[in-house]
This record gives C-alpha cells, structure tokens and sequence, in this order.
C-alpha cells in the first residue's frame, strides 16, 4: 500500500475540521466520538474516534473477544437505529473479522449478552421456559443488526483478505464503514515468505495502522500479551497489571497504535467462576491515547454471560437489548 501522491488540501482539511468544531460548540457534552456502549469508557475517552489503530491487549480468558463484541453490537445497534426512523437504506455498517470464532459462536455470544441468560445453562437445557426464549428472542433479533453488523469468522485469514474486505466494503460497495474489529492479531497470517514472528506481527501492526488512515475507519484489534506476565505473576505470588511493554510479539503493535487498552480482571477474593460467580470486578486501563486522555476504567465482567458492563450504569436491559 502506497502513499498518496498529492499533497494534502489543507484548506480543505481546515475547512472541514472548522464544521467539527461548530457542531461540538453547539452541543457541549455530547460525545465527540462514537458510542462504544460503555458509559465509563466514553467518559474517559469522549467515544471511539473516526479513525485510529485501537490495540486491545489481554491475557488468555481475560475477555478480549467479550468486550470487543459488546462494543461492536452496540455501535451497530446505534447505527440501526438511526435509520429506523427515516425508512432510508444506511451505508453505515460494522465489520467483525474473527478467525478465531465461528459465526455460531458469535451468535451464540451475543444472545448471551443481550438476553442475560448463561449459555452453560442453553447448552445443557438447563434454562426454564421464560429464560430459554429470551435466549431465542435474542438471537433472532440478530436479524435486525445483520444490515449493518458484517461478520466475518470461523477461517483462517490473511493480512491481504483483510484488505480486501475493508476495500470492497468502502470502493465497491460504498459502504460507510464505521468500525473493523478483528479478533485476533496473533491468528491473522501475514502473508510474508520467510522473516519471524517479529517482522510478521511489525508488518501487520504497520499495515492496518496505514489501512485505517488511509480509508479513516477505526480499527480494534485485540492481541495477546506476553508470556512473561504470567511469569512474574508466579515469582511474585500475586497478580499485576500488565503494561504497554507486555504486547505480545513487537514493539510495532505499541508504537502503530494511536490507543492502547490493557484489559486487566484483579485476584477476587470471592467466589470462583466455577461456584456460581454472577459478576466480578474488571479494568480497562487506557495506557495510549495520542489524542486525548489516559487512564483506568472500571467494568463488570459476568463470566458466564461473556458480558462487559458499567459497574452503576450496566449497558443492557433486562429485556434483551444492549
């Protein structure tokens, strides 16, 4: 992928950032960027930008593919919304690139999340009539995102397809593409003959940093963290925060990201998962923000309903929706 070979327009570019400006001055407090789902996260963050690399780190059953769902249901749930009302056809959609899950088991996910019901007790046929077509009613209503909410799992992919799905989506297509989340790096082939791990994660860090500049779509890409966490973690008998130095594979995936978020569940001292746990404390620790603030956000994490809310103002209804 090329740079431009213009010069940029700055006339142009000041022009149209002068436009922002006056809608943000005449509605002061309204987010400046889009609804993530999670009021905390968009207090902090004032919502996701319009473009930027946003690398989400965490370890292994830490929720990283959780909190990326919730996010990108509620953002397309949003958009739906918007143009119910007008009968008009939206170009807005949201893409959710995961070789690491299947279609079915997003789905599965998201009536989960939505109708608050366990998915231990739907697959084992342990949930009552009431709970189980919640749970159906939930996963219906994937039907009404699927014009916007564009999924893409359960095969391997590669560096190069990834590509191509953003620039069908926005050139062919002309699609509005409001946010690309892929789950996860560490699962996406770069495509490179010879070179490590190293150079295979650079490169691809580099290239969807370059992707989201060039067509102005944030992306959220959750990516592994470093074995040596865990390490510590047993020298140290405890459990700490990981950090930006933490990223798993190359120094690129911090430096190419405009935000990164570290997502961090703490020791509990109550009961385990296994016992019935319904929620425990989670952090979402904003370690890189080019253009804002940093900073901790405090969630709920529901283990068994695969669920990141707000710990006062929770992001769903007991009725089913986000």
């Amino acid at each position: 992928m090329s740079l431009p070979t213009t010069a940029a327009d700055l006339r142009r570019v000041a022009g149209g950032l002068l436009v922002r400006e006056g809608a943000w001055h005449a509605n002061p407090g309204v987010l400046w960027g889009q609804p993530t789902g999670l009021h905390s996260l968009d207090e902090l963050l004032g919502g996701l930008p319009d473009t930027g690399l946003i690398m989400v780190g965490g370890r292994t059953s830490h929720g990283k593919t959780a909190l990326a769902l919730v996010i990108a249901a509620s953002l397309a749930l949003h958009y739906r919304q918007q143009w119910d009302g007008i009968g008009a056809t939206s170009r807005d959609c949201v893409l959710f690139i995961s070789p690491e899950m299947t279609p079915e088991e997003i789905v599965e996910r998201f009536a989960t999340q939505t109708s608050r019901v366990a998915i231990e007790d739907v697959r084992r046929g342990l949930a009552g009539d009431d709970d189980r077509e919640r749970w159906r009613q939930a996963a219906e209503a994937i039907d009404v995102l699927a014009p916007v909410l564009k999924v893409y799992a359960g095969e391997a992919i590669s560096l190069a397809e990834i590509q191509d799905i953003v620039e069908e989506a926005v050139l062919v297509e002309r699609r509005r593409v409001r946010l690309v989340v892929i789950d996860y790096l560490q699962r996406v082939s770069a495509g490179m003959a010879g070179g490590g791990e190293y150079q295979a994660l650079t490169l691809m860090a580099n290239t969807l940093k370059t992707l989201s500049n060039q067509h102005r779509i944030p992306f959220l890409v959750a990516s592994q963290l470093n074995r040596s966490i865990e390490k510590d973690n047993q020298g140290s008998g405890g459990d700490r925060p990981p950090s930006l130095a933490d990223f798993h594979g190359s120094g690129a995936i911090e430096a190419a990201a405009d935000q990164a978020w570290l997502l961090w569940n703490p020791p509990q001292p109550s009961r385990s998962h296994s016992q019935g746990e319904e929620s425990r404390s989670a952090k979402l620790i904003v370690a890189k923000n080019r253009h804002g603030p940093v900073g901790e956000v405090e969630l709920r994490y529901f283990p068994r309903l695969v669920l990141f809310a707000d710990p006062e103002k929770p992001n769903y209804r007991k009725d089913g929706g986000l």
